[in-house]
């Protein structure tokens, strides 16, 4: 992102090497899910700046291929992001591509700003604020999976059917471990 090479002066060589290799593994076991998700006839939602450079990765230029799967651009101030700085409290506009194959949720993300407010930028500290969804961007998420699920036959009415199968395993909490520790979580 434009963020990070900004900052790149202060990493040694390696290090960003190897953070660029493991952000490459990460996004392209983004895609594999991506791909179970579709095999399984559900929905995604998968989210990157606009303008970063994931989006010429070739795992992810083979999802976007994909019939069904769109990629549109939202605006987060148009979703009410907002942050403060010395100038008082503003919208911060954070273009943000998201790509799914719903077309209810695709409609409700895409979101471009008229340019008719004031913007904070994100520098000093605001990016790592900005990391954190507006409530109305997961709303309208929330609005266009359940238009998805009402057209696709998983919703009838106001009830929610085969989101959860009886079947599924239940998993008991001891069976998982914590990354860092390998303690078990409580």
């Amino acid at each position: 992102s434009r963020l990070q090479k900004m900052n790149v002066h202060k990493l040694s060589k390696e290090t960003i090497e190897e953070a660029l290799e493991y952000g490459k593994v990460h996004l392209e076991f983004c895609m594999e899910l991506i791909r179970i998700q579709m095999e399984q006839g559900l929905c995604f939602v998968f989210e990157h700046p606009w303008s970063a450079t994931s989006w010429e990765n070739e795992e992810v230029k083979k999802v976007l291929k994909t019939e069904g799967v769109h990629r549109v651009r939202g605006d987060m101030c148009q979703f009410d992001m907002i942050q403060e700085d010395r100038k008082g409290i503003a919208k911060v506009k954070k273009s943000t591509g998201f790509m799914t194959n719903s077309e209810n949720i695709a409609a409700r993300l895409e979101r471009h700003c008229a340019g008719n407010h004031r913007h904070i930028v994100l520098v000093d500290g605001r990016a790592n604020h900005a990391q954190v969804y507006p409530d109305k961007l997961c709303t309208e998420m929330l609005k266009g999976l359940l238009e998805e699920m009402k057209e696709d036959g998983r919703i009838h009415g106001d009830m929610c059917v085969g989101s959860v199968m009886p079947e599924e395993k239940r998993y008991d909490l001891e069976q998982f471990w914590d990354d860092i520790s390998g303690e078990p979580l409580d």
